[in-house]
């Protein structure tokens, strides 16, 4: 018997990618698909004539809240709302009447309930 050497050839198995693709498949593909959502604007649920009902509204205005109060207390101080909600912020003192250094949801929605019946009474 005689020894062939052969020379090893070194090919992909068949479906097997390559370093590059490979590389691709599972670093970059998954990265994009967690950005892909925060580049799309955000479209709010809407009825068949396209407007934003006001309990959405309301459901969406709690969620910020509760997103901006980050101690999860129901209370929402001066630097949260800055934080989170600047436009909140901005009126910050005129909703905290007990200047107790905080705002609840309920402050809040009294203080835009109010502006808005003082806004329609003109």
């Amino acid at each position: 018997m005689f020894a062939v050497k052969h020379a090893r050839q070194t090919q992909p198995m068949p479906g097997a990618l390559s370093p590059f693709k490979d590389f691709c498949m599972r670093k970059i593909l998954p990265i994009v698909f967690v950005l892909i959502p925060s580049l799309v604007p955000a479209t709010p649920q809407s009825g068949w004539d396209g407007k934003v009902s006001a309990q959405q509204r309301a459901r969406e205005f709690e969620q910020k809240f509760d997103q901006a109060n980050t101690t999860h207390d129901g209370k929402l101080t001066l630097d949260q709302a800055k934080a989170g909600m600047p436009r909140l912020a901005e009126h910050f003192d005129e909703i905290d009447t007990d200047h107790r250094g905080y705002v609840t949801l309920e402050q809040v929605e009294a203080y835009f309930t109010s502006r808005r019946n003082s806004a329609a009474g003109r």
